[in-house]
């Protein structure tokens, strides 16, 4: 087998995430990102932010070891952390989640069954939560009936929306809520990738990552076009 070859049998990407909205919404946000499906995208829901935060080698032995990904993506959210008082600040928990990435994929260098490891492993802090991905595009939402009054204008939901859960909790229609994984998919499909970039920089960093490691399978696997 060429080295293009068992590059390609690679998921190109995958996550560790702290709960169940983001492993069931991601592989559709990510595939909309992409404009492009069809390719394994694992996903190791961590059961919360303390997991990823104390237990991120585990979480990385158990994605690598069951489906090699080319390269990783961590995501975490920031309320959640701060209100938890694990970290002071989004670039102290970055340095450390990143910090603690290096130093695994270094241990992981001696283990056989952790071969091939991931190109890369980077981190994106979600600010404010998950959640506040969706307000970035909450026009797409009033346009599909999600919402039930004409949002306000926002220039950067990451600093503007404190806390997302309960702003689209008062402002969804009363058959949505936005923590049940089956709504949160549905208002998923609503949402334009491009529109989220524009109002949320933490989603725009999300997005380049995607899009990076993306590109760097198809690089890797000999499909990239020239």
């Amino acid at each position: 087998m060429n080295d293009h070859s068992s590059e390609l049998n690679r998921p190109p990407l995958g996550f560790i995430v702290e709960g169940q909205g983001e492993y069931n919404c991601y592989p559709s946000l990510v595939f909309r990102i992409l404009q492009s499906h069809g390719f394994r995208l694992p996903i190791v829901n961590a059961g919360g932010c303390g997991n990823v935060v104390r237990n991120l080698p585990s979480q990385l032995r158990s994605l690598v070891l069951a489906f090699h990904p080319r390269e990783v993506i961590v995501t975490v959210d920031l309320r959640d952390v701060l209100k938890q008082r694990l970290f002071r600040d989004c670039a102290e928990l970055t340095t450390a989640l990143a910090e603690e990435a290096s130093t695994w994929l270094d241990s992981a260098l001696t283990d056989p069954r952790l071969q091939p490891l991931p190109a890369r492993i980077a981190v994106v802090i979600q600010i404010q939560e998950f959640e506040s991905w969706f307000i970035a595009d909450c026009s797409a939402l009033r346009r599909s009936g999600f919402l039930r009054a004409d949002p306000p204008d926002f220039s950067n939901v990451d600093n503007e929306i404190e806390d997302p859960v309960s702003w689209l909790r008062e402002f969804l229609t009363p058959t949505f809520d936005v923590k049940n994984p089956m709504h949160a998919r549905s208002l998923v499909s609503a949402l334009n990738p491009s529109s989220i970039r524009a109002l949320s920089p933490s989603f725009d960093k999300f997005a380049r990552e995607v899009t990076s490691s993306y590109r760097n399978w198809l690089d890797a696997s000999g499909l990239m076009q020239p």
